[in-house]
């Protein structure tokens, strides 16, 4: 009877300690992106990105995380980045029409830089 009620005990503080991380990563991710959030308003998107990143490493399927980090990676040219992560975002919420419509943007300005460099290059010789 004893041993019922240790091992009752012990599986109950096991939950109860990994309830807790849950928690604190869910946390985590959260402050990650709120801060993340705050730096791209101010066109810090650096800093942004980075902790775009962080946020994801706690929680992966962040979407809004995913979206956001898409935008700041185009904000900085980083538009095959931009593309890749705007992709995970579609293929977790593929009925997001707002989400496409970011992808599509990305893929037209990826375009639009390579047609700038092509006339770039043209322009040099």
């Amino acid at each position: 009877m004893n041993i019922k009620i240790v091992l009752f005990v012990v599986i109950l503080v096991f939950i109860s300690l990994l309830t807790t991380l849950i928690y604190q990563n869910t946390q985590q991710a959260d402050i990650n992106y709120y801060q993340a959030r705050s730096y791209f308003e101010q066109s810090d998107y650096e800093q942004a990105i980075s902790l775009y990143q962080q946020s994801l490493k706690y929680r992966p399927q962040h979407i809004e995380a995913l979206i956001e980090l898409g935008r700041s990676y185009l904000w900085t040219g980083k538009n095959k980045q931009a593309i890749a992560v705007l992709q995970e975002a579609v293929s977790l919420k593929p009925e997001d029409e707002k989400l496409k419509l970011s992808l599509a943007q990305a893929f037209s300005w990826q375009r639009r830089r390579a047609e700038t460099q092509d006339s770039d290059r043209e322009k040099n010789f």
